[in-house]
């Protein structure tokens, strides 16, 4: 796109040439502005007299209206401008507007955390209780076992004892013999 612009341009400036104006601004307008140029670096405005003193007073009473205004905006400003603002007035409007905004959020807040405190209780009430009833039913279990065998063994005992006495020592075989003779290993197997 930009060769098209500089293609542009170069053909425009070579059809200016073939016409034979020329690209330079006339003589006369070169004139008059290095003289203007040339004034103002002197400090030697082309406005003098009575028109320079007229910009001046117009400059001036532009300024002292300009002052006046700001002054006068100031003014209004602060006779009109909020105080302090009243703390107790503004907590008293305020506050219903919190009140219905925070209440719902607050009052979920607190449900959620009674939930979870009132579920952590029982969970680990739950589980001391299961506890406390498995240490008691194994205490149980092992006393009635206790029982169980003890009283197994006592009448265990005292059957095979019926049997020595009733069988007549002539009859018996030599085990029995040594179970008749050995009745201390009899009583020792009952403690």
């Amino acid at each position: 796109m930009k060769e098209h612009d500089n293609d542009t341009l170069a053909k425009a400036i070579a059809e200016l040439k073939e016409q034979g104006r020329s690209t330079m601004p006339p003589q006369d307008v070169v004139n008059e502005t290095l003289k203007c140029m040339a004034e103002a670096e002197s400090g030697m405005w082309p406005v003098q007299g009575p028109q320079r003193t007229r910009s001046l007073w117009s400059a001036a009473r532009w300024a002292v209206a300009a002052a006046v205004l700001l002054t006068a905006g100031y003014v209004i400003g602060r006779v009109t401008g909020h105080t302090e603002p009243d703390i107790d007035q503004l907590r008293a409007a305020l506050l219903p507007d919190l009140t219905a905004a925070l209440e719902p959020q607050i009052r979920q807040s607190i449900l959620d955390e009674t939930t979870r405190t009132t579920q952590r209780a029982m969970v680990a009430g739950y589980v001391r209780m299961k506890d406390e009833l498995t240490e008691q039913y194994r205490t149980d279990l092992n006393r009635f076992a206790v029982q169980t065998f003890t009283a197994s063994n006592t009448v265990t005992n005292e059957l095979l004892e019926q049997l020595v006495e009733a069988v007549p020592v002539s009859d018996h075989d030599w085990p029995v013999d040594m179970l008749i003779t050995d009745k201390e290993v009899l009583r020792f197997n009952r403690r």
